[in-house]
């Protein structure tokens, strides 16, 4: 038996051409695909992938800060902690210095507070003075230095010799 889809016509013709007149419907869009889709899926995983580093970045930012107020917190409960330490342990020697001039004085405590009030009076004062006059000589030398610098690069020129817009102040040593 032979199968349909090897017979051949007894007749000798060959099988009608297909149709293509007015009876096939005309293309759609839907017929074709849209040419921007994949341009679209790409954008749209762009925006997914943006959307995802820009939270993560938010919430390393986020964890960041929350990390440096901690230590913030725990930083000032430290000084807090350490100050109160310092001051009770000056309170503490203080008064056994008191105590101690008391005894010297023949328990006369008013005199030993005034003479320790007056001594750490006097030791603020010399630290005071010691400090500012420290800051006045490395400021000094430091316009110094800055000076001496700008003479070196012109070659050691005088200020008598340099130009109005390049003079020198006459007096360096003022704070």
């Amino acid at each position: 038996m032979i199968s349909p889809a090897h017979s051949h016509d007894q007749s000798g013709t060959a099988p009608p051409p297909p149709d293509y007149g007015t009876k096939s419907p005309q293309p759609t869009a839907e017929d074709y695909p849209d040419p921007l889709e994949p341009f679209r899926r790409a954008a749209k995983n762009l925006l997914s992938e943006i959307s995802l580093y820009c939270s993560l970045q938010a919430d390393s930012a986020r964890a960041q800060i929350r990390t440096l107020l901690l230590y913030a917190i725990l930083g000032c409960g430290g000084a807090v902690a350490a100050f109160a330490g310092i001051v009770f342990s000056v309170i503490l020697v203080l008064q056994g210095a008191r105590d101690g001039i008391a005894i010297l004085l023949d328990g006369r405590v008013w005199a030993s507070e005034l003479i320790v009030g007056a001594g750490i009076l006097l030791l603020g004062a010399a630290a005071a003075v010691v400090g500012v006059r420290q800051i006045i000589k490395t400021s000094r030398q430091r316009t110094i230095d800055k000076y001496e610098h700008l003479l070196s690069e012109r070659g050691g020129a005088r200020p008598d010799e340099l130009s109005a817009q390049d003079e020198l102040p006459q007096r360096i040593n003022t704070f």
